[in-house]
């Protein structure tokens, strides 16, 4: 099955590229998520600036979160 890149996820690892990306994605229109425990940065307290820094710009879940959704969606595998 394809990725339709509206629906893709990005692994991002610097703190300036979840800002940048993220702003850019919502910009052009999409609804941008952000799985908080599947991207890091070079400590622990960076990472939950930089969250901080976007809530603005997407939806911030955890990867179980986003899990349960997908499920509830489209049942289990």
């Amino acid at each position: 099955m394809p990725i339709d890149p509206a629906h893709a996820a990005l692994l991002i690892i610097d703190v300036q590229n979840y800002r940048v990306r993220a702003e850019v994605a919502c910009d052009l229109g999409y609804l941008v998520n952000l799985v908080t425990d599947a991207c890091t940065t070079t400590s622990a307290d960076r990472h939950e600036r930089s969250l901080i820094g976007i809530r603005g710009y997407c939806r911030q879940r955890t990867t179980d979160a986003v899990v349960a959704e997908i499920t509830a969606l489209t049942g289990p595998c």
